[in-house]
């Protein structure tokens, strides 16, 4: 059996309801380009939303995927 690709993985943590964030996707997965994941989901067809966080004085985005 083939061992699901990092995509894939980071796909369906957002499939099952959770979100994600660049830290998450680097402490979890392993995957440091998380952004680009994102715009090949939403290519095929994916509603995300991105809501941009500020904690500690740092900003980032924390990714969810919307119910089709």
């Amino acid at each position: 059996m083939k061992k699901a690709s990092k995509e894939q993985r980071i796909f369906r943590h957002l499939r099952n309801g959770r979100k994600i964030t660049q830290q998450i996707a680097i402490r979890k997965f392993r995957h440091y380009r998380l952004a680009v994941v994102i715009h090949r989901i939403r290519k095929a067809g994916f509603n995300i939303e991105t809501t941009m966080k500020t904690e500690h004085g740092s900003t980032f985005a924390e990714y969810k995927m919307l119910k089709q």
